[in-house]
């Protein structure tokens, strides 16, 4: 868990020259992708440059229902308007429309404590490839994003920085949920209709940056000013549960499930129309020192004001939730290289409150109250030379108060109080054995526990922790041939721990299953043709991954060529 005020945006930035990347992909469920890349210089003196990169995927389901359509379309420019100014401009523009994935909310394992339900996905008895849906069920999205960053020189030692961003979201359609019931032999469709959900950010950030030295100390210093402000906005009808439907011996009514069938039932329930808007000001200053080469000092302290003003309903015209608060930040850290460049010691300490944006859950919209918390890290790097090996370790242990958490009573509702803790080791590890053989692995292991909360769920891992233990790993080899031709072979894969879904000493707990997922790549480059297979879950593994109380099947095996062209 992170707290603090971070976004970071991945983005295909324009550079210094001119090409076109055009690739066409196909694979089985019906996958279909192109995408497109234009890089260009629209001056003689290269100051202007422009790049557009596109995709249209079209997809469906592995199974019997299912779908997913979308066109995504991102510009952006690079404007040196002279020596010392230069302005940046991106945009994202995402039109999609697909059903939404199949979400399972398993029953209660324990009941007046008594076992009467599974606590495990491996004995769940649902038809893996049954989605129990219909692919008139849509749920359609569309999403601007703009951002603009204007960099000015104020002299050799100072540069301003300032950073304007906007995103619009808006979705409407159906979105389904299930209930398993009847020990988990029969599942309850349930049905929202969205006329809109709409989610729109608007944020302005000033910053000043310094490199100068004060004695032999160099320091590299950011003050800055931000403005962040949040509205989401749902209008919506519950539908409520349209069936319930036998795993075993299903009817043929169940085929009748559609939007027609939605449509009947949702002219006639009463409509919910929330809005929930937050404004948050905040100033904040970083100072890097460096007493000399080897060591790194970071002292930084950050100032927020939170004005949220809470849900309004307005149907009823009643607002719930509303709350200010002020919360001043401090954040420190070093880096120290005992061998420069090859051995690193690192470390930090953060506390803070991270901001929770009101979210609808199953219908349910809550507004939440910050988190309070505080985090310290730790760990080394170690890379030898010729980067035959390079090596990270970390430890970290946060510390939580004011929690959110599942509802001991029912997994898809969320309550808030109690203190938490997370503790943890990481370990990256990548190496070059050989020439042209690059290998790769990480694992994760995590501890988390509920120390302040209710009885039935104090002393606890909390169902939002995540698994005990997960890992990634890859290995990639290039066959040498010549200049023009280039072979490349890959496997990889990774694991996923047993994760809770509900955990109560009331309710008994419930878990999905660890599970290994295998991958593979090959490909072929002939001067500025090249051509990619690609296998996922190559072993067509069965397995279910979770959250927020519900479960969904995951993907089976899906192989897709891609040949592509740069030029």
């Amino acid at each position: 868990m992170v707290f603090g005020g971070l976004i970071n945006v991945v983005t295909y930035v324009p550079v210094d020259s001119t090409f076109t990347n055009f690739s066409l992909t196909a694979g089985n469920n019906n996958f279909q992708r192109a995408s497109l890349d234009v890089n260009t210089v629209l001056d003689s003196s290269h100051n202007l440059l422009f790049r557009m990169f596109g995709t249209y995927v079209n997809r469906k389901s592995f199974q019997d229902q299912g779908l997913n359509k979308n066109i995504f379309l991102s510009p952006s420019f690079n404007y040196q308007i002279n020596t010392k100014l230069k302005v940046k401009l991106e945009a994202e523009f995402l039109r999609k429309e697909a059903t939404n994935n199949p979400l399972f909310t398993p029953g209660n394992p324990k009941l007046n404590g008594k076992l009467v339900n599974i606590e495990n996905s491996r004995n769940l008895m649902l038809d893996y490839n049954r989605s129990y849906t219909d692919n008139s069920i849509l749920w359609k999205t569309t999403s601007i994003n703009l951002y603009g960053k204007v960099t000015y020189l104020i002299s050799d030692k100072w540069q301003s920085e300032t950073n304007v961003a906007t995103t619009y979201g808006t979705s409407s359609g159906d979105y389904q949920t299930n209930l398993l019931t009847n020990d988990n032999n029969s599942v309850a469709r349930r049905v929202l209709r969205y006329d809109a959900e709409d989610i729109t950010n608007h944020q302005v950030q000033q910053n000043f940056i310094g490199n100068f030295s004060i004695g032999n100390w160099y320091n590299k210093l950011l003050i800055g000013l931000d403005y962040y402000h949040y509205n989401y906005t749902a209008n919506y009808k519950n539908a409520g549960y349209i069936d319930t439907v036998s795993i075993r011996n299903p009817s043929l009514s169940a085929n009748l499930f559609n939007v027609d069938l939605i449509n009947k039932l949702v002219i006639s329930k009463q409509p919910s129309h929330t809005i929930a808007p937050q404004n948050t000001y905040a100033a904040y200053v970083s100072n890097v020192l460096k007493p000399f080469d080897a060591l790194s000092i970071m002292l930084s302290v950050r100032y927020d004001r939170l004005i949220n003003s809470g849900t309004k309903d307005l149907v009823s015209q009643t607002t719930t939730g509303a709350f200010n608060q002020t919360s001043v930040t401090p954040k420190i850290g070093f880096t120290y290289q005992f061998i420069p460049k090859v051995f690193t010691l690192f470390g930090n300490y953060m506390s803070g409150f991270q901001n929770i944006a009101p979210t609808s859950i199953n219908g349910i919209l809550y507004s939440f109250k910050p988190q309070y918390g505080s985090q310290w890290e730790s760990g080394l790097k170690i890379s030898s030379l010729h980067q035959l090996l390079e090596a990270t370790v970390s430890y970290y242990d946060i510390n939580i108060r004011n929690t959110v958490m599942a509802d001991q009573n029912d997994a898809t509702k969320y309550i808030q109080g109690g203190r938490q803790y997370s503790r943890g080791v990481e370990i990256d590890i990548q190496t070059e054995p050989i020439k042209n053989l690059y290998l790769h692995g990480g694992a994760a292991y995590n501890d988390s526990k509920i120390t302040e909360a209710e009885d039935a769920t104090k002393g606890l891992r909390p169902v939002n922790a995540g698994p005990k233990w997960s890992a990634t790993w890859y290995a990639n080899y290039q066959f040498p041939v010549d200049g023009d031709n280039k072979w490349t072979a890959g496997i990889g894969g990774n694991y996923i721990g047993q994760d809770l879904i509900i955990n109560s000493k009331k309710a008994g707990s419930f878990s999905t299953d660890d599970y290994t997922l295998f991958n593979g790549m090959v490909s072929y480059q002939y001067k500025k043709f090249k051509c990619n297979f690609t296998a996922d879950n190559i072993f067509n593994k069965h397995y279910y991954y979770g959250g927020r109380g519900f479960i969904t099947q995951g993907n089976l095996r899906q192989y897709n060529l891609a040949l592509s062209l740069h030029f």
